[in-house]
């Protein structure tokens, strides 16, 4: 099974010093609440370095390197994983390394303790390595060859090491193996942050850490773990901006400053600004997690709903008292490992129901003259206003407008009026004295049974943008394992917690909606055999059903918690309305600016919805979403005219034949999605549509942006050189690769993915001398023009095209579109079936040919400029119209 889950995969480039073999690994480090440091620093730097099974066991100097921070002989940090790992699972332990006769242990030379191996090397004898800085070569040379001190290229036996990878790879597949390698590499970070905090840079607070430092720190320890000697000088040339925000600031500047640092040179000093400035971004992305779990842990007060509101509040024109400005509480937030959530179904007139009844209520309240002892209680019922009571204003026009309370501060109520908009109300004097206009709605029973009910009906449900319903078969099927008996309790807590009082969702309803996914029944029978009948209640087989549809939505284990957050319910369709839970629904402030400005094309638009669901400038980010697609979540969430567009694509293909009864995770997997996609931009200050929610990025690292007309050099000579052929078309990336806008999507693909494939083998001849020769001499004996020089012999003409191709290889770089990108990894590597879906079904636009002959070729990005809304908010180039399917 782990031969397959996680293969090992050979890697032969001499040029680079690389022989040997790897493994990519599957799992991201977790974050944990309470915060650790420096453990919750690994999430981050794993971005740059690995998952917790990445095997490095091709490069030179190191070994074998392990794990999210890719630690190896250096500092022992080897030898140290293997003792540990010995003495939590010997059973484990000895399958996987019994045939390289090994032994950890510890051993005391000169009173001093190391980390030791005892090894049968490849020519039989038994020895020992010791973990010291003195014999870093000899175990280097042991990890790379089979022999200790064997540490030169030449010396590497390449079926050791490949071997060697995939014995560590039977061992760390293992769940309880990666809490070793996160120990070691906490232990291996630690003198680091030693380094971090001698500079003055405080601990961080484990239960609610500041921002700034928690990404400064971050991104330090990840400069000690790529680039070690940096950290000093850095650190040293930081020291005089005051705060971890001043620093964080600076450290870009400092990098690239053109003072000299004795032990990091200005190339290393270049790659690290690089490196740092595209690992900001998940920093503050894994502090943002940490930040909502802070929220949502046991004894937050509930007046920090309030920030979840802000952004959408607006000022109460009709109360003369609120003449100021709203400064929103949570000014940059962005969706990164979303909490999972539930479901719903759209209902009639429920706000036009529910304000009946309350209208009749007030009517009768105000008619009835209570008694003193009435009078009294409503009095002292009133001072004590909670989230959740429903509140009646009376205008200085005698107008009554009914609202629903979502959070309170020392002085207004932040509301919800049943039309769905968000505002605030002064509920108290700065004296103290509750104002005369307004007052708790105190309806009978049966009233206030009748408005429990129609309140949970207020969430708008939108089914085409929920996930499409599974079969029978899928939805009976049950996986494994269940949550532990403890972990449903504890889902099941947070869960009543904020259902209804939070989302306005009750658990009843979520069931419901459910039941298109999840056969209840089954998830019952699944508990009571695995836990005992009396474990399978009604709540516990309910969360279980969350834990389920999870499990089959997204494909990050850490979403797998029977807990219905925002992202879950916005996958069951149930995304409008709602008075919490909406961390994504975050506005660009130049984006809505030019939506103010276009507010009145908006109307009318074809794909702007009926009401309650209509669009306009002053709601368009109320209607942003946190879904998965494909498995993946989105940074930043997307707008809701995207997702219908996106699920329109999903509804296609799974209708296809090669996908009929995936599930989401299982069309991914399928459709090779390896990575999160990006989405919205909230801080940006750009036209693109990412700043509106209607752009998405889909496998960004293997898709890059190409660019420019060295791209374009080195396409024409790998035509020529692999194919025999001329490429035609344009002298830039956008030119020639808009040339095809008006073909078929099959024809464009089909196009690119030729490019593509020319491009890999074009590089991939650096290294390999003898199939290059191989396909000179073809062309040779074809006569293929444009391949050989007058008076050229095939010796000549080798040496001549490797030194372009390597020219090639050296020269292509951020500015051609490969930043952080190997370019013999290619340009395109998004399944055939998944564009037609996107661009064809989906009707969006593709980066790749859409944009013009200024920009195309943005391979990653699709968006919504081709119809609808997209079109007329669109800032851009205006691609044809086009009609979909």
């Amino acid at each position: 099974m782990a031969a397959h889950a996680c293969a090992v995969t050979g890697v032969n480039q001499p040029g680079d010093g690389y022989r040997g073999g790897q493994t990519h690994g599957l799992t991201l480090p977790l974050l944990r609440y309470p915060v650790s440091e420096p453990d919750c620093y690994i999430r981050v730097i794993s971005g740059r370095e690995g998952l917790l099974e990445s095997i490095n066991a091709y490069d030179l100097g190191a070994g074998i390197s392990l794990g999210s921070i890719q630690f190896n002989v250096h500092r022992a940090a080897i030898f140290q994983f293997l003792h540990a790992f010995n003495e939590m699972d010997p059973d484990l332990f000895h399958p996987c390394f019994d045939r390289f006769g090994w032994s950890p242990k510890q051993v005391t030379i000169g009173g001093t303790n190391f980390f030791a191996l005892d090894v049968v090397d490849a020519a039989g004898n038994a020895t020992q390595l010791i973990g010291r800085d003195a014999d870093h070569s000899r175990n280097c040379g042991y990890f790379q060859s089979g022999i200790p001190g064997h540490d030169s290229f030449n010396q590497i036996d390449a079926a050791f090491r490949k071997d060697l990878a995939a014995a560590f790879r039977d061992g760390v597949i293992w769940p309880h193996v990666h809490e070793t390698i996160m120990g070691v590499s906490g232990e291996w970070l630690r003198p680091g942050l030693k380094s971090i905090e001698a500079a003055g840079i405080l601990p961080i607070d484990t239960m609610r850490p500041d921002r700034d430092t928690f990404v400064l720190k971050a991104l330090l320890l990840s400069a000690y773990v790529r680039y070690s000697a940096c950290l000093a000088p850095l650190l040293k040339a930081l020291k005089p901006y005051a705060s971890p925000a001043a620093k964080l600031a600076a450290i870009n500047g400092v990098l690239l400053a053109s003072d000299s640092w004795s032990s990091c040179s200005q190339d290393r000093r270049s790659k690290l600004a690089t490196r740092l400035a595209a690992q900001k971004p998940d920093a503050i992305a894994a502090w943002e997690v940490i930040d909502r779990l802070a929220d949502s842990y046991p004894g937050a007060p509930l007046e920090m709903m309030a920030a979840a509101i802000a952004p959408s509040v607006e000022v109460d024109v009709d109360d003369d008292s609120c003449d100021h400005e709203v400064s929103p509480i949570l000014a940059d937030h962005r969706f990164w490992d979303a909490q999972a959530a539930a479901s719903v179904t759209q209902l009639g007139n429920v706000s036009q129901q529910l304000q009946s009844l309350m209208a009749r209520e007030v009517d009768r309240t105000q008619n009835r003259k209570p008694s003193m002892k009435a009078a009294r209680a409503g009095e002292k019922r009133a001072k004590r206003i909670v989230s959740g009571d429903l509140v009646v204003k009376t205008a200085k026009s005698g107008r009554l407008e009914m609202a629903i309370v979502d959070a309170i501060d020392d002085n207004h109520l932040y509301v919800r009026n049943l039309e769905g908009a968000y505002k605030r109300w002064r509920w108290r004097d700065p004296a103290g004295p509750l104002r005369n206009r307004l007052q708790v709605l105190a309806p009978s029973k049966a009233a206030a049974r009748q408005m429990a009910a129609l309140r949970e009906e207020l969430v708008f449900a939108d089914q085409a943008l929920a996930i499409p319903p599974f079969g029978d078969a899928e939805r009976r099927s049950i996986l494994t394992p269940l949550l532990l008996p403890a972990v449903n309790q504890a889902a099941l807590a947070w869960n009543e917690q904020r259902h209804p009082s939070v989302s306005g969702v009750g658990l009843g309803r979520i069931a419901i909606t459910l039941e298109s996914y999840v056969d209840f029944a089954s998830v019952k029978v699944a508990i009571a055999a695995a836990q005992g009948a009396a474990a399978a209640t009604d709540k516990a087989v309910l969360v279980e059903a969350i834990h389920q549809f999870q499990s089959k939505t997204y494909v990050d284990a850490a979403q797998h918690d029977g807990r219905c957050g925002e992202s879950t319910l916005d996958n069951l369709g149930l995304y409008l309305g709602r008075p919490g839970l909406n961390q994504v629904d975050v506005a660009n402030p130049t984006a809505q600016a030019h939506l103010t400005s276009i507010n009145k094309k908006l109307a009318g638009v074809a794909d702007n919805p009926a009401a309650p669901a209509t669009l306009n400038a002053a709601n368009w980010f109320r209607h942003m979403t946190a879904p998965s697609f494909l498995g993946q979540t989105f940074r930043n969430g997307i707008h809701a005219v995207l997702l219908r567009r996106l699920r329109a694509a999903e509804r296609h293909l799974l209708g296809m034949p090669a996908y009929q009864g995936f599930t989401p995770v299982k069309l991914g997997q399928a459709l090779g999605i390896q990575e999160f996609h990006r989405g919205s931009r909230p801080t940006a200050t750009t036209a693109s549509m990412h700043t509106f929610g209607l752009a998405t990025d889909i496998n960004y690292t293997g898709n890059p942006w190409i660019k420019g007309s060295e791209i374009v050099r080195v396409l024409q000579r790998a035509r020529r050189l692999v194919s025999g052929m001329t490429l035609e078309g344009g002298s830039t990336a956008a030119s020639l690769l808009h040339a095809n806008a008006n073909k078929t999507t099959v024809e464009i693909y089909d196009f690119l993915w030729s490019l593509d494939r020319d491009f890999r083998s074009y590089l991939a001849l650096r290294d390999d001398a003898e199939e290059l020769r191989q396909l000179l001499e073809r062309h040779h004996q074809n006569g293929t023009p444009g391949i050989f020089s007058a008076g050229e012999t095939l010796d000549q003409a080798a040496i001549r095209w490797r030194n372009t191709i390597a020219s090639d290889l050296a020269n292509l770089g951020t500015d051609d579109g490969f930043f952080e990108r190997d370019p013999r990894n290619g340009f395109l590597n998004l399944s055939k079936d998944l564009v037609i879906a996107l661009r064809d079904f989906g009707c969006l636009a593709w980066g790749a040919s859409d944009f013009g002959l200024g920009e195309s070729g943005d391979i990653m990005h699709f968006d919504c400029r081709n119809t609808g809304l997209g079109r007329v908010i669109n800032k851009g180039f205006v691609p044809p119209e086009r009609h979909c399917a």
